[in-house]
């Protein structure tokens, strides 16, 4: 029997149309997956669609891999293969159609590959995918980007300063009319929350250091580049999509928002982004 469901992604401005086998292609099976909203019968076309197949018996490369080739009728193909799923996503005008093959013996694989299918999304869209979470404080939202285990979780999840937590791993960052305007995702949206209620301005973005007593320092456009791009997951870096990246790399440099954060886990770091937001 062939199973379908469609997801919508609040604020991602995705819809997707997941079309497997059985039931384990679905993504009722990974937690991050589950609280988001299906649509049986939608008037609109998905804007991505996927065919899954998994296998109990997978043995993929050893190495992951990205290849893309332009395709007669004027669409690109990138090819997606890791260790434990393989395919192809087909982009044409802003709609997306692939066809992978998952290693059924791992819980997260769906997860991981839809964030790779997102990715190649939001590169077409010149948009940042990136690793931070965030905090909506006193009706602003504040980003805090850092390598797995720097404390990005912890601030979302514990030292809010009586915000409410945004978002816990990815954000979608975009350029309109000299505002730097964020998403949340559905691979990292709280508890209880959906992913993002639209778009909405940042106030800041700080890239976090654990230490002994709290600082921040301004980052130059340069180190910005620098430090946005080592948290940012691109995939293709087609040389169209990589012009429209940088457009809203070079609007987040004008916009002036990164800081170097530096903080010893609890939240009196607080106290010096309401000091800077008063100046």
């Amino acid at each position: 029997m062939n199973v379908h469901r469609r997801i919508s992604i609040a604020g991602a401005g995705v819809d997707i149309l997941l079309s497997g086998s059985d039931d384990r292609c679905i993504p009722s099976f990974v937690d991050e997956l589950r609280r988001m909203p299906s649509r049986e019968g939608a008037d609109e076309p998905p804007v991505m669609q996927l065919q899954l197949q998994v296998s109990d018996e997978w043995q993929g490369p050893q190495e992951a891999s990205v290849t893309c080739r332009a395709l007669p009728d004027g669409s690109c193909c990138v090819g997606l293969e890791r260790m434990d799923f393989s395919g192809e996503l087909k982009s044409d005008e802003g709609l997306y159609r692939g066809s992978f093959v998952l290693d059924g013996r791992d819980p997260a694989v769906l997860a991981i590959c839809l964030r790779a299918c997102f990715s190649v999304v939001c590169e077409d869209r010149g948009e940042l995918l990136l690793h931070a979470s965030g905090v909506f404080r006193r009706g602003r939202l504040w980003l805090f980007c850092g390598p797995s285990g720097a404390g990005k979780s912890t601030i979302a999840e514990s030292l809010t300063g009586g915000g409410e937590p945004w978002s816990f791993d990815r954000v979608v960052l975009s350029a309109v009319e000299g505002r730097i305007l964020a998403r949340s995702t559905l691979f990292s949206a709280p508890p209880q929350m959906p992913p993002g209620d639209g778009m909405l301005p940042v106030a800041g973005i700080f890239f976090i250091e654990q230490a002994t007593a709290p600082a921040l320092q301004p980052l130059t456009a340069g180190e910005t580049l620098r430090r946005v791009f080592a948290e940012t997951l691109l995939l293709t870096r087609l040389p169209e999509n990589m012009r429209r990246v940088l457009d809203t790399a070079g609007a987040l440099c004008d916009a002036r928002l990164c800081h170097v954060l530096r903080f010893s886990r609890d939240a009196s770091f607080w106290n010096l982004i309401d000091a800077m937001e008063d100046r």
